[in-house]
């Protein structure tokens, strides 16, 4: 049917009309749910702008939370510590416990809190000093002042004020600016205390008493003849001379005193202050004490060098020869202190095939065979050694045993298994001493 047909139909029948104003309503309720979606995509548009700019405002939690994420740093090279060092280590890891909780409670940090506190975490005497070289290490960690405290006196039943040592945790990382009795700093917002701070302060802290020991070593490398030249970087291990338990105490840094306390730096001071209100013997005697010269000490006298090249202790010895041993000495600790763990484990395996080769010496010439099972080879060598040694290290001992003796011990695969062959007609003290000559060349 043709569109002319079909009109003249439509006329015939009188639908017409009604006809086209159902197409006219058809077309109004599609434009107007044109003009509704562009409002709602309007709409969804500022929505969206709004968002942003709230997110500009409070940051996203992956920012805000960022330090529970961040891995901890690594702790300083597994380099020994003197004891006076480590305990002072474990002096700042307790103190620093103990001012984290009082930092979160919003408490005052004084001496006597802290003293008490740290003395029974540690179990050894915690005095000011101790504080002044925690002070001197790691500067920056506290905020020492002197401040008026009000402490109930238990004696008196009343209340006394009095100036008292006062420690706050410096958690901005900025240097420690300390004031005098009654000063106080300036009001900041207040920040926690996390458990993430204290392990990276404790870090800090490690890290500069290892540091204060490396400058004593370099030091000590300085004044040998000939000095190696290893880097503070590439240390590993400190000088086998090295005397580690006697380095020096670190010196304390003064800690602010209460503005009352008078200090006497000589006898004359107290003489002076103390004139006119003693008795007369007594001020006699600190007259002659006042008196006193300190005694001059004694100089050691240095190491005289004869006219040969050879000094006093070292009496017919070239020069030559002093040179060339001290040059090896200095190649050999320069070589120890740059060593990693690796070459040590592998030293200390080393150290242990002479035994080895002995027990699978005696475990083939018992079997009467030229070839036994790996696995019977390695569990005799962890039942027969002198201290414990499980399959996975007899494994291992004996694979290093293969490379530095292959023409006396092989491993031979076949399609029955795995075995471990062996030249019997070797001398094994000529095997042991091959061993121990490459144990002695990788020290």
């Amino acid at each position: 049917m043709t569109r002319a047909e079909l009109r003249e139909k439509l006329i015939k029948s009188g639908q017409l009309s009604s006809l086209q104003q159902h197409m006219k309503a058809v077309q109004q309720t599609a434009e107007k749910l044109r003009a509704d979606k562009s409002k709602q995509v309007q709409a969804s548009s500022s929505k969206e702008t709004t968002e942003e700019s709230s997110d500009h405002q409070v940051a996203p939690a992956y920012e805000r939370h960022h330090h529970l994420a961040t891995p901890v740093p690594p702790p300083p090279a597994s380099l020994g510590l003197p004891y006076q060092y480590r305990l002072l280590g474990e002096m700042f890891r307790s103190m620093d416990t103990v001012v984290s909780i009082l930092h979160n409670r919003e408490e005052l940090a004084t001496f006597q809190k802290l003293k008490n506190a740290v003395q029974e975490m540690c179990r050894k005497k915690f005095e000011k000093h101790h504080m002044g070289q925690i002070k001197t290490v790691f500067p920056s960690a506290y905020v020492f002042r002197q401040e008026k405290v009000s402490q109930f006196c238990r004696n008196q039943g009343e209340k006394k004020t009095q100036y008292q040592l006062t420690v706050q945790a410096n958690l901005d990382g900025q240097p420690s600016t300390e004031s005098r009795a009654s000063g106080k700093p300036a009001p900041r917002a207040r920040v926690s205390f996390s458990s993430s701070q204290l392990i990276n302060r404790r870090y800090i802290f490690q890290t500069n008493l290892v540091n204060i020991v490396k400058e004593h070593h370099r030091r000590f490398i300085q004044n040998l003849a000939p000095s190696p030249s290893v880097s503070d970087t590439a240390l590993t291990k400190w000088h086998p001379k090295f005397p580690l338990d006697t380095v020096p105490d670190i010196e304390p840094s003064p800690l602010p005193r209460p503005p009352d306390v008078q200090k006497y730096a000589t006898a004359q001071d107290v003489l002076d202050q103390a004139r006119g209100k003693i008795l007369p013997r007594v001020q006699k005697a600190l007259e002659k004490v006042a008196q006193l010269s300190p005694k001059e000490t004694e100089k050691p006298k240095p190491n005289t060098t004869s006219a040969d090249g050879s000094t006093s202790g070292n009496k017919g010895a070239k020069l030559s020869l002093l040179e060339r041993i001290r040059a090896k000495e200095a190649a050999k600790a320069e070589k120890y202190m740059t060593r990693d763990a690796d070459q040590d484990r592998r030293t200390a395996m080393i150290g242990r095939l002479p035994d080895l080769a002995r027990i699978l010496r005696t475990f083939f010439v018992t079997e009467k065979k030229p070839a036994v099972p790996i696995e019977s080879a390695v569990k005799k060598m962890s039942e027969s050694y002198r201290s414990v040694l499980s399959s996975s290290e007899s494994e291992a001992h004996l694979k290093l045993l293969t490379e530095l003796a292959p023409d006396w011990l092989s491993v031979v695969k076949i399609s029955k298994g795995t075995f471990l062959k062996m030249d019997r007609n070797q001398d094994i003290n000529i095997i042991v001493d091959k061993l121990n000559k490459a144990l002695k060349d990788s020290m």
